[in-house]
């Protein structure tokens, strides 16, 4: 799949690249756009205009989101692939960034050429929760009544191709179940029938059904992130229930088109490193359960690179595993 294959070339040319002083110091010299490829209030959108007020504040020039909606983030990613290199025009992208070409054939844009990583902003860990009234309590109860009990879960998802459908596929690939997959036309429906019990389980982000958690309308069983949640120590993660290395996170990362010059990367970069640990920009994380970028491991726009190189090469492997055929 070349959507993944050429991405050892962009990180290259991101950690090589000698740098564009001229752009760089040149640059911006006029407002900046930031496409949000989501609708507005939702998580994405919430996170581009926190962003980008506190940009526009850093680089002395007007930021404004537009939101551009739609198949699964591909019309905004569409856009912004076809806009001009010139660092005015940006994208807050997610976890469907590397699940879609795995998911979707014929796409009008190609995730690894047509985009330079920029900047790692915050993450999510996604969680796995059911119905309360499920007879098991932990992951390896989950794992042993499915196989036990064949045709008889289901998990809710957002919608087909998203980062929750492929959490879902993966849990099977992983787990060896077969737990159906229902998709809904966003979480909010799928959320609603997990808590009346049209459907079992789901695989989300943990700020969507926090809530639930808290009242005991719904159980978490596992968190879904490499590392287990401040806010809830005692619950396990995923890998160390018995599926080593099985990780779903809900991020967003700050992206150009490809060829924006190198300078100006590095300076938008820069400028994200400090915003995202004002306290100011910590309070807001904290309230919707997001953790900013870590420095130290995906402070850099070739870290970023790096990571979306995993996660299109994992999403592949496994999409293929699954017999997930594009659609």
């Amino acid at each position: 799949m070349k959507a993944w294959l050429s991405l050892p070339v962009l990180a290259a040319s991101l950690l090589g690249a000698p740098p564009s002083h001229a752009a760089g110091d040149a640059w911006p010299d006029r407002p900046i756009r930031i496409v949000s490829p989501y609708s507005p209030g939702g998580g994405n959108d919430s996170i581009s205009r926190l962003v980008g007020q506190h940009l526009g504040q850093a680089l002395g020039q007007q930021v404004i989101v537009e939101n551009r909606a739609g198949a699964g983030t591909m019309i905004g990613n569409d856009y912004v692939a076809k806009s001009a290199p010139d660092g005015y025009t940006l994208i807050v992208n997610g976890a469907g960034f590397v699940t879609n070409p795995s998911f979707y054939a014929n796409m009008r844009y190609d995730s690894a050429r047509d985009f330079v990583p920029v900047a790692f902003l915050a993450s999510s860990p996604f969680v796995l929760v059911s119905n309360t009234g499920m007879p098991f309590s932990t992951l390896p109860e989950l794992i042993d009544y499915a196989r036990k009990h064949p045709a008889k879960l289901n998990f809710g998802n957002s919608g087909y191709g998203g980062p929750d459908h492929y959490a879902c596929v993966m849990f099977n690939e992983f787990a060896g179940t077969d737990i159906a997959s229902v998709p809904y036309k966003g979480s909010a429906q799928a959320i609603s029938d997990l808590l009346g019990g049209q459907i079992q389980l789901m695989i989300t982000p943990l700020p969507a059904v926090q809530e639930y958690i808290q009242t005991g309308r719904l159980k978490m069983l596992a968190i879904a992130a490499a590392k287990r949640s401040p806010q809830y120590p005692d619950v396990p993660t995923i890998a160390e229930s018995g599926l080593p290395e099985y990780e779903a996170l809900n991020w967003y990362g700050l992206m150009a088109p490809a060829g924006t010059p190198p300078a100006v990367v590095q300076k938008i970069n820069a400028a994200v490193n400090q915003i995202l640990f004002k306290p100011e920009v910590v309070k807001v994380f904290d309230a919707q359960g997001v953790v900013p970028s870590d420095p130290d491991t995906m402070g850099s726009p070739g870290q970023f690179a790096a990571f979306l190189k995993r996660g299109l090469e994992q999403t592949a492997r496994v999409a293929k595993a699954a017999g997930i055929q594009p659609q």
